[in-house]
């Protein structure tokens, strides 16, 4: 059973659906538009040749179709010069509406020159009629006005040219195949739509697989994969560029006694408070993600030491003064390591962490840089 019903779409997916739509359809009317040319030039060929008989009712037609193909053609390469993607596709959305209403007024010109030289044939419409619906996916309801120009044209024929009794048979088998042009065109649509929303799906089921790879569950920023990810990156742009970066390791100090006292609800809850406080005081380059337990990693883009240091002691300060989860308060220690020539991933990391371990066994609530003492 053919179902006919239209799919439905939301509003900004219709308007999306239509907008993808508008560059498949520019692509289906210059291949047809192609195939039209060639075909009508293969025909004049065969004309001049004698293989066919030369009729002028036939050939200038031919001719002008030509001529007319080349025109829309040449327009739709011209405006793809349009920068902005948005005018662009909004321009060529109008310019195609004006080819496929312009086409079909010019196969109502053929059909009526063609009647007017007693050849009763509506081929020329229907031809037209077929490259505008399947050019025209973005709306079946353009069938509509398709039907009723088609019914107009076999009323202009009948009073003014000549009586429909002469081409009946034409007519009906024309009537026939416009019901079909539009139940194709409905059924063109739904398989478009359907596939649409197929992609989407898909695309937003990667993008939540992709987020749920490089976010931690519990604060919402990255995970330690990620910022490993992002540290390999920064290595290799400073082999290449020279382009700083320091990477600082954050621990909350006395984190276990609040799991232990208030539970791990509450010591998520912190975490999670942790990080929204800590958030807003990075620059808008920083990296920021959660290395384990209560570690977090903060990767500084285009810092040396000095300005990490600054930056890390500004929110040491804030989260000193922040009661975290209701009257709970809490401090941080960290270590900070810049990045320097031929260091590994794994030796800048470990240089971080026995900075780290410098500023806990100096008191905690406390910034320190490594240095080649604080290895030694």
């Amino acid at each position: 059973m053919i179902d006919l019903k239209m799919v439905k779409l939301d509003q900004p997916l219709l308007h999306e659906f239509r907008n993808e739509l508008i560059h498949e359809n520019s692509k289906r009317l210059v291949f047809i538009l192609y195939l039209v040319i060639v075909s009508q030039l293969i025909f004049i060929l065969f004309e001049l040749v004698n293989i066919l008989r030369i009729k002028s009712s036939i050939t200038v037609p031919r001719v002008v179709a030509v001529i007319i193909c080349s025109i829309f053609i040449i327009t739709i390469y011209l405006f793809k010069r349009i920068k902005d993607s948005a005018a662009y596709t909004r321009a060529l959305g109008i310019l195609i509406n004006v080819i496929q209403y312009v086409s079909l007024f010019i196969g109502c010109f053929f059909v009526i020159y063609m009647f007017n030289n007693e050849s009763h044939s509506l081929s020329a419409f229907l031809f037209v009629a077929f490259i505008v619906l399947f050019t025209w996916i973005r709306s079946p309801y353009c069938t509509y006005p398709i039907l009723i120009l088609f019914v107009g044209l076999a009323i202009y024929l009948h009073a003014l040219v000549e009586p429909i009794s002469f081409w009946t048979g034409e007519f009906l088998i024309s009537l026939l195949i416009m019901i079909i042009l539009f139940m194709g065109t409905l059924l063109n649509y739904n398989r478009h739509a359907n596939l649409f929303l197929k992609e989407r799906e898909v695309l937003d089921i990667n993008r939540t697989l992709r987020t749920m790879s490089q976010t931690d569950e519990s604060t919402g920023i990255y995970n330690r994969r990620k910022m490993s990810d992002m540290i390999n990156e920064h290595i290799d742009l400073f082999r290449r560029y020279q382009s700083s970066f320091s990477i600082a390791i954050l621990d909350l100090d006395y984190f276990k006694n609040i799991n232990d006292q208030y539970g791990h609800n509450t010591g998520d809850a912190i975490l999670a408070r942790f990080t929204k406080e800590v958030q807003p005081l990075l620059r808008v380059n920083d990296l920021f993600g959660r290395w384990g337990g209560d570690e977090f990693i903060l990767l500084l883009p285009n810092s040396n030491d000095l300005e990490s240091h600054a930056l890390l002691e500004r929110l040491r300060k804030h989260i000193e003064m922040t009661a975290l989860v209701s009257s709970i308060y809490m401090t941080f220690s960290a270590g900070i390591c810049s990045y320097r020539h031929n260091e590994s991933h794994s030796e800048l990391l470990d240089k971080a962490d026995q900075a780290l371990y410098t500023a806990k066994n100096s008191g905690k609530n406390q910034v320190a840089i490594f240095t080649t003492e604080t290895s030694s």
